[in-house]
């Protein structure tokens, strides 16, 4: 299509990406938008269920997704109409079938094609693509497995609907595609009036019209062009809350999190925090979910089963008709224990800092939690592994108290052309990219170090046949000070993401490190901080040996070497 144009900032970065062959950019960008969903006039209505906008090229259905009204109409033509509104996480979460592909706006420049594994793990924060890497096709297998047990992201993006937002209902994978009429629903089908070298939009008729263009291949294609904050569209109604007042600290956050739009940071939030969760009649409330003997209590909510629970004694008193005693359980302990499949979890119903999780989900992001190494106790002693929230976190429980934030191991990689400074000058700060200890621990040669963090760019001070490394290593007191790097290689990229940095390449700007390797780590990124008493000097060698060679007195400051024996 010669005339098109980017009707967007995002769309503009997405061109951009893509010309310069960079697909893990775009891909980057696509993650952080929000789609438009066509819809029926009669699903708007509330007559029939939502439903998937669906066009099938060949023996493979795609669900379409735009990332502006222009994109829809420019490759839809008469045939575009309403749609509907969903952050990209939101659709990943409720994939409706694992058969089918992600295909966003097709026919034009910045089209991409994505089978149903990559669309779970772009959700989860890695875009790096099966031949980019050795061991990739075994991550992608991995990813498809995790999308049949919950299309999740580690803390978050795991199907939680927020009160008042709107959700698709599953469709069975073996109803036929049909044109958008009401009695097609709950799914519906597109023709794309300008894949390449069909119809023009004037002449699309209005049935699935298949590409001549062979399908995609067995990876994400983006093609070879730049998307999103797409334009308004329909969805339904949000609620208003204008006397809400939050009882505590836990749910000033969550409201936060809600008026923002971002589901991932409100459960990002629950999970280290602690909730109420009222006790059975008859029940001993000396015991906890997990424990021998405990009762579940469950509400019937639109003839379902719910577990619900609150985040204040407030919530507790507006909801229930005769009065509860409640006992106070984290988070992830409750999750942890989840009983039935069948049961779903309701947070605060009612409120603006309300939100229910189907039990599958809950599966699924008790997989995740431990992925990333939250245990039932995620929030008493700060974060202890999440790349979604990417920092320690004084969490406020159910009563409004917070916890004392725990220091967190971090290091930093350090060029040997920085050493004098250290050792000689009595240098004790650090800025730039750091990284939990914890997460490069089997990280043990120079070359595994810096091609799981990036560091054999262009230029780069890290020789790639370097004998030794060396590595600063102290405990974060100040964990709030180290931040996500979202971001991105220019102001459009940047914008498109959200976020606060921009950095030349391997920077991806998504919160992990450029690997080279198969391992995902989360990357911070923090400005000039004092290094703490005790910090420590470390090399590490080819064979895979290390070696403590000073240690920070912060009273000169000056580094004490270390002995060698």
């Amino acid at each position: 299509m010669t005339d098109w144009a980017p009707a967007t900032d995002a769309e503009a970065a997405m061109r951009e990406a893509l010309r310069a062959d960079d697909q893990e950019l775009y891909f980057q960008i696509l993650a952080r938008v929000e789609l438009l969903l066509p819809i029926s006039s009669e699903a708007i209505a509330g007559r029939v269920p939502m439903g998937w906008g669906t066009w099938t090229a060949g023996e493979r259905t795609h669900v379409l997704a735009f990332t502006s009204s222009e994109a829809m109409h420019a490759c839809l033509a008469e045939h575009a109409g309403s749609a509907r509104k969903i952050p990209y996480y939101e659709l990943a979460a409720a994939w409706p079938n694992l058969d089918w592909w992600l295909a966003v706006n097709p026919g034009l420049p910045i089209e991409g094609y994505l089978p149903a594994w990559f669309v779970s793990q772009l959700a989860r924060g890695d875009v790096r693509l099966p031949s980019r890497a050795p061991g990739a096709q075994s991550r992608a297998e991995r990813a498809e497995t995790l999308g049949r047990a919950a299309t999740a992201h580690p803390l978050g993006r795991s199907g939680m609907l927020l009160e008042g937002q709107l959700v698709s209902p599953p469709v069975e994978a073996s109803r036929a595609a049909a044109p958008l009429t009401p009695a097609a629903m709950p799914r519906t089908s597109f023709p794309p009036a300008a894949v390449p070298g069909g119809p023009s939009p004037a002449t699309a008729a209005p049935v699935p019209v298949p590409p001549p263009a062979p399908a995609p291949a067995p990876g994400p294609v983006a093609a070879p062009a730049a998307a999103p904050e797409p334009a308004p569209a329909a969805t339904a109604d949000e609620p208003e809350w204008p006397d809400f007042d939050p009882a505590n600290d836990l749910e000033a956050r969550l409201l936060a999190a809600a008026s923002s739009g971002s589901p991932d940071q409100f459960l990002s939030t629950l999970l280290l925090a602690k909730v109420l969760l009222p006790v059975a009649d008859g029940a001993d409330p000396a015991t906890r979910p997990g424990e021998p003997g405990f009762v579940w209590r469950t509400d019937k909510i639109d003839d379902q089963p719910y577990v619900v629970v609150y985040t204040s004694p407030e919530r507790m008193a507006e909801h229930l008709e005769h009065p509860a005693d409640p006992i106070g359980v984290r988070f992830m302990q409750l999750i942890r224990a989840w009983p039935d499949e069948s049961w779903s979890l309701a947070v605060n119903p009612g409120t603006p800092v309300g939100a229910t999780l189907p039990g599958s989900q809950i599966t699924g992001l008790v997989s995740s939690a431990a992925e990333v190494g939250l245990d039932d106790d995620a929030g008493a002693a700060g974060e202890s592994g999440s790349g979604a929230t990417a920092r320690a976190t004084a969490t406020a429980t159910a009563t409004g108290q917070a916890t004392v934030e725990q220091p967190i191991p971090m290091q930093k990689v350090v060029a040997s052309s920085q050493l004098g400074w250290y050792l000689d000058r009595g240098y004790d700060r650090v800025c730039g990219f750091v990284h939990r200890e914890q997460e490069v621990a089997h990280l043990r040669t120079p070359a595994k170090l810096a091609g799981a963090l990036g560091l054999r760019y262009e230029g780069s001070p890290f020789a790639p046949d370097a004998d030794e490394i060396y590595i600063l290593r102290w405990l974060a007191y100040r964990p709030t000070l180290y931040r996500i790097p979202y971001g991105g290689r220019t102001e459009a990229a940047m914008a498109a993401m959200e976020g606060w940095v921009i950095e030349r390449a391997p920077f991806r700007g998504n919160g992990f490190t450029p690997a080279e390797s198969e391992d995902v780590i989360a990357e911070f990124k923090v400005d000039s901080v004092r290094l703490p008493h005790g910090a420590q000097l470390w090399r590490l060698r080819v064979d895979g040996g290390s070696q403590l060679v000073a240690l920070l007195e912060s009273d000169g400051p000056t580094w004490r070497r270390v002995e060698e024996s």
